[in-house]
């Protein structure tokens, strides 16, 4: 990211690779670095969210799910993640709800 300080998607990749290595607060940061260099989209958003989870910020964790929603309200990826943080917070119904509006959109969402 140091030799492309301005790369959205140096950034987001970056980010996606440490993701995948488990290095939670490094992925944090890159995907941070390509939100602020204009790659705000509801795909980077979610998957900062779920990072944060991770790094068990939940209240970064509910700000980027609300900003990969209103980039992409019918976003499957982020509605599945609101449910199972609902879940895991015993609001149960919430999350049930949730994945109905997913599996409705698209009843081929395996992952609802």
């Amino acid at each position: 990211a140091d030799r492309h300080p301005r790369s959205a998607k140096v950034a987001h990749a970056l980010g996606s690779i440490a993701e995948k290595r488990e290095r939670w607060p490094e992925a944090a940061e890159h995907l941070q670095q390509a939100l602020d260099r204009g790659s705000s989209s509801a795909q980077v958003h979610t998957q900062l969210a779920q990072v944060q989870r991770r790094l068990e910020n939940l209240e970064a964790v509910e700000q980027h799910l609300a900003q990969a929603l209103a980039e992409r309200g019918d976003f499957a990826p982020a509605r599945i993640l609101q449910a199972r943080i609902r879940r895991d917070a015993g609001r149960v119904d919430e999350a049930v709800e949730l994945l109905d509006g997913v599996i409705e959109r698209d009843p081929e969402n395996v992952s609802a």
